[in-house]
């Protein structure tokens, strides 16, 4: 059998909605991260999904907006990833 797929659910756009996408996700049963481009979002919209992939052992990084370094960070990931999902 194939091992699973690695997934990673890159909030940029809409976060909030990214953040639902991957709680969704973690039904897969596959190893699954999430970057979030900027600030974690901290409205009451985000915090079940935040605590939901927080339940699930799924890895959130914010990436600051204005820092170089994240698009590196990012880069990596999306190369490490078998798919990608950006919202």
């Amino acid at each position: 059998m194939n091992p699973p797929k690695r997934m990673l659910v890159v909030a940029m756009a809409n976060r909030i909605e990214g953040l639902r996408v991957a709680v969704g996700l973690t039904m897969a049963d596959a190893p699954l991260q999430v970057a979030v481009w900027g600030e974690l979002p901290d409205d009451e919209a985000a915090t079940p999904q935040l605590e939901a992939l927080a339940f699930g052992d799924v890895p959130v990084q914010a990436l600051p907006a204005g820092d170089a370094a994240s698009w590196d960070a990012l880069a990596r990931q999306i190369v490490d990833s078998d798919i990608v999902y950006c919202v």
